[in-house]
């Protein structure tokens, strides 16, 4: 048994609305393999649960699932804001989240990511990305600006590219956080990123 049929066969069970999700999105929707399965979905709404954000970016809704994921799992007040490019996409997870009685609490905004955030006014206190791999690294730029205080930005990827991503994302926001140019050589040094093995 791998390490993913370990973590399947060991995770709670989605409750019926997430199965409905994803019965349909597998019956109706092209690519259904984007949909974040149970073990994702349990992963983020365990994140949500212990980091009780206030307000909660989603770039990538697709069928609307890690949505309700996270969604089902806010305090009283928080919300979520998921940001999709395609109509039917959206028109779609509208439809679930309105289903799950979580109207009150999800946002969806329908356009070009980076146009929406732009418009977007935060502070976010949990930033999820899972839209197309290939723009992580403009997206990621694009929320450091409206990020609160000790937030946490969690990209989805299982490929290497993700994992340098990652890297490098990780590199330009310590070199933004940099105390001083003027520090000296030693104090640089010791605030290095770690090592690529270090940080896969």
């Amino acid at each position: 048994m791998d390490l993913a049929d370990y973590a399947a066969r060991h995770t709670t069970a989605a409750p019926p609305h997430l199965k409905s999700i994803e019965a349909e999105t597998r019956a109706r929707l092209a690519l259904p393999q984007m949909l974040s399965g149970v073990v994702v979905g349990r992963l983020l709404e365990t994140l949500v649960h212990v980091m009780q954000p206030r307000l909660v970016l989603e770039i990538g809704t697709y069928s609307g699932g890690s949505a309700l994921w996270m969604a089902g799992a806010l305090c009283p007040g928080a919300r979520l804001v998921t940001c999709e490019l395609d109509p039917e996409h959206a028109a779609f997870a509208g439809r679930h989240i309105a289903a799950a009685g979580l109207l009150d609490r999800v946002e969806i905004v329908l356009g070009p990511a980076l146009e929406s955030i732009a418009a977007l006014p935060g502070p976010y206190d949990l930033v999820f990305l899972d839209a197309d791999k290939t723009g992580y690294l403009q997206y990621y730029e694009a929320v450091v600006p409206k990020l609160a205080p000790a937030v946490s930005s969690w990209p989805t990827t299982p490929c290497a590219a993700g994992r340098s991503w990652i890297r490098v994302a990780t590199t330009r926001a310590r070199r933004r956080s940099s105390p001083s140019t003027t520090a000296s050589p030693r104090t640089r040094g010791s605030s290095r990123p770690s090592s690529p093995s270090a940080t896969a």
